[in-house]
């Protein structure tokens, strides 16, 4: 290749890489460096190892990326842009704001309060009424949780001898549906499931037949499939005898029992939806801190023509920033 085609080669990507590595000067001087001439441009490059190197290394540290654009004093003079000196330059280099938005994230509002940014303010309120309203709404629905399950435990199961082991909150939510949860099996040794539809295990029972026999009425062969089928089922969902129950006499007590229940729910609903604003909240600071340091503009004018410069740089681990 021709000597000069390739130092204008190199003048080119010389620019590119003063351009990616920095944005924030070249957003502070992008009409002086868009006039600087192809002549005056290759005479300040360096030689075509080091300009391979820097792109081998495009993240290398700010004294492997110095670049060093001299100024055409003529061809800024004919345009009306103030020359530079011949010493005049930037130098692209990398700062340690990369963890600003992390932090916005980790505690929503610090990486504005560090950029010097007012709205900070708003990202702390926010982070403090939600964080306030969750663990009001966590201890209501612990509150409620314990309350339900007392209740459940003196009145409801109080009549039934043996142990009386905490059940998942499935069962807590269906002895508020129905008075009593029948017998498990009608015959001892064998299961032989509750009839009455008015207790739980008879009215799931009726559900089984339902679903897995031809007529629910007409009982099938005990060594069916449908038979099996239903059966199975049945043990599988039916209340055992350690978790019996009944409200029997007690309809005061279910119908707390039952605004217990009721409130422990809405409290779980309303805890969520407080640590889904927790994590919209992080998830819009760490957002406004990336934009913060990722975008920068400038607006100015050149002779009787007005100009808008704006930079988007991307450059992982730090915001490229001009010294």
């Amino acid at each position: 290749m021709h000597p000069e085609r390739r130092a204008g080669t190199w003048a080119a990507v010389r620019c590119c890489l003063a351009l990616l590595c920095g944005p924030s000067s070249v957003g502070a001087q992008a009409p002086d460096v868009m006039r600087v001439s192809a002549t005056a441009v290759a005479d300040s490059l360096v030689s075509a190892r080091e300009a391979a190197a820097l792109l081998r290394r495009p993240f290398a540290d700010a004294s492997r990326l110095g670049v060093w654009i001299a100024a055409d004093s003529a061809s800024r003079a004919s345009t009306g842009v103030p020359a530079l000196s011949a010493g005049s330059g930037f130098l692209a280099r990398r700062d340690t704001s990369w963890w600003l938005p992390l932090a916005s994230f980790i505690v929503p509002g610090s990486g504005q309060l560090l950029l010097g940014q007012n709205r900070f303010v708003a990202y702390f309120a926010a982070e403090g009424y939600a964080l306030f309203g969750y663990f009001n709404e966590r201890a209501e629905m612990l509150r409620e949780r314990d309350r339900s399950q007392g209740l459940a435990r003196d009145v409801a199961r109080a009549l039934f001898e043996g142990s009386k082991p905490v059940g998942a909150w499935a069962y807590y939510e269906e002895m508020e549906k129905f008075v009593e949860s029948g017998v498990y099996t009608r015959q001892p040794g064998t299961v032989l499931p509750e009839i009455d539809p008015e207790t739980y295990n008879g009215w799931l029972w009726q559900q089984m037949r339902n679903t897995y026999w031809k007529n629910p009425n007409v009982e099938p062969d005990h060594l069916s499939a449908q038979y099996a089928n239903s059966i199975n089922e049945y043990n599988r969902r039916s209340i055992k005898p350690e978790y019996r129950w009944s409200w029997r006499n007690a309809q005061l007590e279910q119908d707390i029992y039952r605004r217990a229940i009721r409130n422990k729910n809405q409290a779980n609903r309303d805890a969520s939806l407080n640590l889904r604003l927790l994590l919209a909240n992080s998830m819009l600071s760490m957002l406004d801190a990336f934009v913060t340091l990722r975008v920068s503009g400038r607006f100015g004018a050149v002779g009787d023509e007005s100009y808008v410069t704006a930079t988007l740089p991307w450059a992982p681990f730090g915001r490229p920033s001009s010294r």
